[in-house]
């Protein structure tokens, strides 16, 4: 068994690759699914936002998985394998798990400490329990994840340099006040936005949204005046528009150069770009995007060591807690051939001694279960102390060699050392359901 994680994000692939291997929510709910069924495969998370894809899987043979997931990868990003596959990064077992930590803690987004991917790892985690793609083993990796993401933010200050990518945009962006903004899209970014913008005095908000009714939604919850229009009206709102924020990636520009015909702030959040990079050489047009912004994202190093330790803290634990899991079997055979051997041997007594009452019997069979259970206390325990320790598992087997135990049963073979492989690049040609929801309200 390998917990495995193969991902492309934008600090991994070109600009021009990641746009293209950007994914639908559709495209994400269809690649998971080919994932859980695929050879090798019991359970599946696929994690999709605007600046990266990720597959966690739970796997039986992680060399063939690697290029089966890979191949379905890039089916389902639309890019052949060849192109797409130098710029994949996989991690297994701990190394993916330190990733996915990393991931919910801010580490690893553009923004260091963002707050949204939290809730949206929590999202993905509930997709897949809803399409019954995840079971005990990354039930459990997510929930430890989404734990360590919130003790992050409540114990160190790692989001204090922006709460997300629209923040540090806007203080790019500068002074606001009394002007018109027009936001593209109605999803959570857009929602933040206007709402960012409205703490920051703009005027007027003009929502656009291919579904009209979402961009109304929207537009009744802003607490400035506000208004909704189709998509089909952005180039006529950009006559009146000071701000234009652009929420959502739709595959093709959503902003086009000719719509810009005066001086205008454009911010582009969206991923695959909503607008038009030659809008920037128009007169009096300003276009920021998400390069600008990682240039001016920080964060503060010792908020960042307090969370690498915390992360570390929490490695070690799962690793303690799974070498522990590995060495129970051994201890539980150990304990049921003392207690055979007792059983045994009592009723030999009882042959013998025949004329032994019963209260007698009962104070010996007391006794020696007393003897039994004092001799195995401190090698059981010793061997669950020892399992702790990187190549721990070699005191399990040592146990049962002295005793003669039976070996591990097929499902407890199957595990890998906890400490698990060094994390690497994918070579060039690579090609029991838990009852617990996830916890904590959506971020």
């Amino acid at each position: 068994m390998s917990i495995l994680v193969i991902g492309l994000s934008y600090r991994s692939a070109p600009l021009a690759i990641f746009e293209r291997a950007a994914i639908t929510e559709e495209t994400a709910k269809r690649l998971l699914s080919d994932v859980h069924r695929a050879p090798g495969t019991r359970e599946a998370v696929v994690v999709a936002t605007c600046n990266r894809v990720e597959v966690y899987a739970e796997t039986v043979t992680s060399s063939q998985s690697v290029q089966t997931i890979t191949e379905l990868f890039a089916r389902h990003c639309g890019i052949p394998p060849d192109r797409l596959v130098p710029h994949l990064y996989q991690y297994a077992d701990d190394d993916a798990f330190r990733h996915l930590l990393k991931m919910v803690c801010g580490l690893d987004s553009m923004v260091i400490g963002e707050d949204q991917i939290l809730g949206q790892v929590r999202a993905a985690f509930r997709l897949a329990q809803d399409r019954r793609t995840v079971g005990r083993v990354l039930h459990g990796v997510m929930q430890r994840a989404l734990r360590v993401g919130k003790r992050a933010r409540s114990e160190t200050s790692i989001n204090r340099a922006g709460a997300s990518l629209v923040t540090v945009g806007l203080d790019i962006v500068g002074p606001v006040a009394g002007k018109h903004a027009l936001i593209v899209g109605a999803g959570s970014i857009s929602t933040l936005t206007a709402n960012t913008l409205a703490d920051r005095g703009i005027a007027t908000v003009t929502v656009a949204n291919r579904t009209v009714r979402r961009a109304e939604r929207l537009a009744d919850n802003v607490p400035v005046h506000a208004a909704a229009i189709p998509l089909a009206d952005v180039g006529d709102a950009l006559a009146t528009a000071d701000l234009v924020v652009s929420c959502v990636g739709a595959g093709e520009y959503v902003v086009t150069a000719d719509m810009v015909c005066r001086p205008v702030v454009l911010l582009d959040l969206a991923f695959p770009r909503g607008i038009d990079p030659e809008a920037a050489l128009r007169p009096g047009a300003i276009l920021i995007g998400l390069d600008d912004l990682v240039d001016r994202a920080h964060a503060n190093a010792v908020d960042i060591e307090a969370v690498t330790r915390i992360i570390e803290d929490e490695i070690a634990d799962c690793r303690a807690s799974r070498y522990a899991e590995a060495v129970a079997p051994t201890v539980a055979a150990l304990r049921d051939k003392a207690t055979a051997v007792v059983d045994s041997e009592l009723a030999r007594l009882t042959t013998r001694l025949p004329e032994l009452d019963e209260r007698a019997h009962g104070v010996i069979a007391r006794t020696v279960q007393r003897v039994a259970d004092k001799l195995l206390h401190t090698p059981t325990v010793r061997v669950q102390e020892l399992a702790a320790a990187p190549g721990g598992g070699q005191y399990a087997t040592v146990l049962r060699e002295l005793f003669d135990l039976p070996p591990n049963p097929p499902e407890s073979a199957t595990h890998t050392d906890p400490a698990g492989p060094d994390s690497s690049r994918i070579p060039n040609g690579t090609s029991s359901e838990p009852s617990g929801r996830v916890e904590g309200p959506e971020t």
